[in-house]
């Protein structure tokens, strides 16, 4: 069974709380402690791949994932 990459999950992490991925358009959504959610586009799947195996989220985010183009989203949270 494929796993749904759209889905917010949850990581251990101070920095981020949630996070959710969408394969197809290479968006990366990003809910910070605070509630605010960011969608960084342009993101590939060896990316997220690789957010998600670092030590440290949070230092992955700084360096490799906030180069990246993002909009802030006003979305409520799923």
């Amino acid at each position: 069974m494929k796993r749904n990459l759209e889905q917010w999950r949850r990581v251990e992490s101070s920095c981020i709380h949630r996070l959710r991925y969408h394969k197809r358009q290479k968006k990366l959504d990003l809910e910070f402690p605070d509630g605010g959610q960011y969608e960084y586009l342009d993101v590939s799947s060896k990316e997220f791949r690789e957010l998600t195996r670092a030590d440290s989220i949070g230092k992955f985010v700084n360096q490799q994932i906030k180069k990246h183009r993002f909009r802030k989203l006003n979305l409520k949270s799923d």
